[in-house]
């Protein structure tokens, strides 16, 4: 159970893909009733995936104090890395108290990571396009003389470096 997940979330490369394989790994492998993940932006966790609740859980809400917090028939916990949370994955109290500790333990630990990995992996992405595009800008310099030519295509590279930071 705990391989499949592992593969699964190795094959979604954003933070979105990660919560939408654990939701749907936990309910269909392991018959979890109710789950939601929350991923960190900073301050606030944001809900990114959910299955099983009556009402869709909160759209953000803050990080709870401790690993394993109670929330009614629910179990809050924290998914922490060594460089602080990434977010939160909340249960139903029932599966995770049936949950060896050592599984328990693995499954958060697989899931923070992988989420601190995609922000890693978005971050690297980012930073790779904007090296090509200064690397486009520095070879349209010194390949050409006509001054027009060279400013029209900084600010198409400017414009599409940019766009690359909204993202």
């Amino acid at each position: 159970e705990g391989a499949r997940i592992a593969a699964g979330l190795a094959a979604s490369p954003t933070s979105a893909g990660v919560a939408r394989t654990v939701v749907e790994a936990l309910r269909t492998e392991i018959a979890v009733e109710r789950v939601a993940v929350y991923v960190s932006d900073g301050e606030r966790l944001e809900l990114e995936a959910h299955a099983g609740f009556d009402e869709p859980p909160p759209a953000t809400r803050e990080p709870i104090v401790g690993a394993r917090a109670p929330e009614g028939a629910d179990v809050a916990l924290s998914l922490s890395t060594r460089r602080g949370n990434a977010g939160l994955l909340v249960i139903d109290g029932a599966a995770a108290d049936s949950f060896t500790p050592p599984f328990l333990r693995s499954l958060l630990a697989i899931v923070a990571t992988t989420i601190a990995s995609t922000r890693l992996l978005g971050r690297a992405r980012r930073e790779l396009q904007r090296a090509r595009a200064l690397r486009s800008v520095t070879k349209e310099l010194t390949g050409t003389l006509d001054l027009n030519a060279v400013l029209g295509e900084v600010v198409d590279l400017t414009r599409s470096l940019f766009e690359a930071d909204k993202a």
